[in-house]
């Protein structure tokens, strides 16, 4: 297993989500065909508002989204000041003096 955590629940956060949408789109298509009797029609509307009540609970909201934006601005900014802090120390140091050359 060489993927990370991460990685790996963002393959079954898209699995996930591909099957939602695949059951959707055929819950719509038998709920749209003439051959489905009207009585039986309530189960495949009810079928695609399960799924995008679903993919409510998958989809970030806007408060996830702003937070790891910030995150990643926090992130950025602390990478910048640890390498300004390097490239300081770096300049701070003395070299040694060769004498009798």
């Amino acid at each position: 297993m060489s993927r990370t955590a991460r990685e790996r629940y963002g393959d079954l956060l898209q699995q996930t989500y591909d099957s939602v949408m695949l059951s959707m789109k055929e819950a719509w298509r038998l709920y749209l065909s003439p051959e489905i009797k009207p009585e039986l029609k309530h189960v495949f509307l009810a079928k695609v508002q399960a799924g995008i009540g679903l993919l409510g609970h998958l989809l970030p909201d806007a408060e996830a989204l702003m937070f790891e934006e910030a995150l990643a601005k926090s992130n950025e900014s602390q990478q910048k000041v640890e390498q300004m802090m390097a490239e300081w120390k770096q300049r701070n140091k003395v070299l040694p003096v060769r004498t009798g050359t």
